[in-house]
């Protein structure tokens, strides 16, 4: 469960409780119902709430065709990062950290050195699903492998089978993000090299439950901060049950520990941009609207019934809910504070809770309808089913939100749409939430060349990726990566899910969704990090927002679909020996230097950097001019050679050590083109 507190976690554990993370004002633990019963009675405890189950937002459409092939292995090209990695930044001294379905340790693209003959960079791995142990110093559940237990396997001739990690990962969804963000490419001989192919690795195989997930993200941070590095959280996941405005536990809890410098967590936005599982209305006083959805004459729809569909709105208003069947069964009104109403009518057992659950005064609905197969005695109708949200009682008018929470239900319009999508915990203002664009349409594949169908367009929004705001009115998301058909590694115990979406070398997998785009991002915010350890969240996301581009598929005002626009690095902030951070090296750092060390000219007898002075008597001089003839020249330079080349200098901040090489620059990629009229599926 989680507890949100005024107190701290001893209050908790006093009741007999086990307590695992501290987030802010949340707390993680197990409890029984007799614990439960002495938490909720501590005068300092505010909120509990139960630890819903999340999913991965990674997804392998159903079909996809053969077809002739375009361009590969764009997407880390098309963020800039190669630019960075030229100018040797790759995430080195920064941990980057996952919460997913485990991964493949044993895999050459997380090593150091050529082709991944190294040491492992994978400095923990907590399985929270092996209950054998050891576990983690901080919490009472899993299992911790260290550094030197990955690196006893590597060079145990026995292993596998006769391994010490026994850690797998078999959806193979973890090891695909993981490489993504810090893959180096060793395994394919520099092939698909992920973002921050440099960085250290920790990661957690998680059952993505909020708890698991709050306490994967805190042990991520917990080994930062033993190590004294910088970290970023990637969580490819995320669900539509709770508030969607960033109040509920999970949000708040992540919310809370992505605070200072250093950390960051990024989230995937979701996947379900393309079903309509909102409806919203605003309901003025007096008012009654009716928002409906069908249910398909199906053995499934028929047999299990709708989703649970979830409602939001202000606790100061009245609005009072009935549910009614295709033909004419109903239960309600059910007004707020009301117990429970579950009727079973021959139209299958339509169930409504109407009741106030947040702190903050939310109003929180549930309605549900159900089949045999969930112990109704009759089938749920197939047809037209009504929701009558109705605030004619009195009381102030409201927003009226609801959400299908696996997305199985769709809303009809006018009330229903694709809007407010955006999953939990995306939805918390105080993460890094990730869109998702095309980048690739086409592949070659182990057994042929292949598209999606039907064929996406290339740097277009991904169909699948979820739309904000948050409901809050919040912008959501706040950036979008490359997220369709992306090639990153394939885990050695996964079952690839089709042939088609294997590289030709069979070690790399091309999946996509949200989950694939947000590790881009996370991959970003790590190289980031390593050029400014001491920034916070906030400045690299103001950073990736501001290199953000828009073009004509975003437009001028990317907003709740694209979020601040397409990812693209900004500009490297540091190349070795450029003093003054204008992405050039020149006479110019040289002289500055001079002038920081030689005790010469001030900032009284000379302009600032690389400004010019106007010719004339009057005009002063170029800064760096040490002989003050309006021309920074090889005379000022023998000076420094002569002078000072060897002394320690103190630089301004944020600018890199003198003296390094500086290796050629490659020019910025160009944008993917869209495909060719030959790629076009055939009507």
């Amino acid at each position: 469960m989680l507890i949100r507190t005024k107190g701290d976690a001893s209050e908790i554990a006093a009741t007999g409780a086990l307590t695992g993370s501290t987030a802010g004002d949340i707390i993680t633990a197990y409890a029984s119902r007799e614990e439960l019963l002495r938490i909720s009675s501590l005068a300092n405890v505010t909120q509990i709430s139960a630890s819903m189950q999340r999913q991965l937002t990674g997804t392998v459409p159903p079909e996809s065709s053969q077809k002739s092939l375009t361009p590969l292995d764009v997407s880390v090209a098309t963020t800039g990062a190669n630019l960075w990695h030229t100018l040797g930044y790759d995430g080195s001294g920064v941990i980057l950290g996952f919460v997913d379905t485990g991964m493949d340790v044993m895999n050459l693209d997380f090593r150091t050195g050529v082709n991944g003959e190294a040491e492992s960079r994978v400095l923990r791995i907590w399985d929270q699903l092996d209950p054998l142990g050891p576990r983690p110093e901080s919490f009472i559940y899993g299992t911790e492998w260290t550094k030197e237990d990955i690196e006893a396997d590597l060079s145990n001739s026995l292993c596998p089978p006769s391994c010490t990690v026994r850690h797998t990962d078999t959806n193979g969804h973890g090891t695909h993000v993981t490489s993504t963000a810090s893959g180096d490419g060793s395994a394919g001989k520099g092939r698909f090299v992920g973002m921050a192919p440099g960085s250290q690795i920790v990661h957690v195989k998680s059952s993505l439950s909020d708890l698991s997930i709050i306490d994967g993200a805190s042990y991520i941070f917990e080994i930062a901060d033993q190590l004294g590095l910088p970290a970023v959280v990637n969580l490819s996941l995320g669900g539509q049950d709770g508030p969607h405005d960033g109040t509920s536990l999970l949000d708040s809890a992540l919310t809370n520990l992505a605070v200072g410098p250093g950390r960051a967590i990024v989230v995937a936005a979701g996947n379900d941009g393309d079903i309509r599982l909102h409806a919203g209305a605003d309901i003025q006083s007096g008012q009654a609207v009716d928002i409906t959805f069908p249910l398909p004459d199906t053995g499934f729809a028929t047999g299990w019934g709708s989703d649970l569909l979830e409602a939001w709105y202000d606790g100061g208003s009245e609005v009072c809910l009935t549910l009614t069947s295709p033909n004419g069964h109903s239960v309600g009104p059910i007004c707020p504070g009301a117990p429970l109403a579950d009727v079973e009518t021959p139209d299958g057992c339509l169930a409504v809770s109407n009741a106030p659950l947040h702190e903050d005064g939310d109003n929180h609905a549930l309605l549900y309808v159900g089949g045999p197969n969930v112990g109704c005695g009759n089938p749920a109708s197939p047809g037209t089913w009504t929701i009558t949200a109705d605030a004619s009682g009195g009381g102030p008018g409201t927003r009226f939100d609801i959400w299908a929470t696996t997305g199985s239900t769709e809303f009809d319009p006018p009330f229903g749409g694709t809007d407010r999508t955006i999953a939990e915990p995306g939805t918390s203002p105080g993460v890094i939430t990730v869109g998702s664009y095309v980048t690739k349409s086409c592949w070659p594949a182990s057994d042929g060349e292949y598209c999606n169908e039907p064929l996406p367009q290339v740097g277009a929004i991904s169909d699948f990726s979820s739309r904000g705001p948050n409901r809050g009115g919040v912008q959501k998301p706040d950036i979008s990566g490359p997220g369709e058909r992306i090639f990153a590694s394939l885990s050695k115990d996964a079952f690839p899910p089709s042939t088609s979406l294997v590289s030709p070398d069979g070690l790399y997998l091309g999946i996509q969704g949200t989950s694939m785009a947000t590790p881009h991002v996370a991959g970003a915010a790590a190289l980031l990090f390593q050029a400014r350890p001491e920034w916070t969240q906030e400045q690299v996301l103001a950073a990736l927002t501001g290199a953000a581009v828009s073009d004509s598929f975003t437009g001028d005002e990317p907003g709740n679909t694209w979020g601040a626009g397409k990812l693209r690095m900004p500009p490297p902030p540091i190349m070795k020996g450029d003093v003054n951070c204008d992405n050039a090296i020149n006479p110019v750092d040289g002289l500055f230097v001079l002038v920081h060390v030689s005790g010469g000219h001030s900032d009284a007898d000379c302009l600032s950097i690389g400004s010019t002075a106007s010719a004339g008597s009057d005009a002063k001089p170029t800064f760096g001019d040490v002989d003050c003839d309006h021309d920074v020249d090889a005379i000022d330079a023998l000076f420094i050679l002569r002078s000072v080349a060897a002394l320690p200098v103190a630089l301004p901040e944020g600018c890199a050590a003198i003296g390094t090489s500086l290796l050629p620059l490659d020019p910025l990629p160009e944008p993917p083109k869209e495909p060719s009229a030959a790629l076009t599926p055939a009507p």
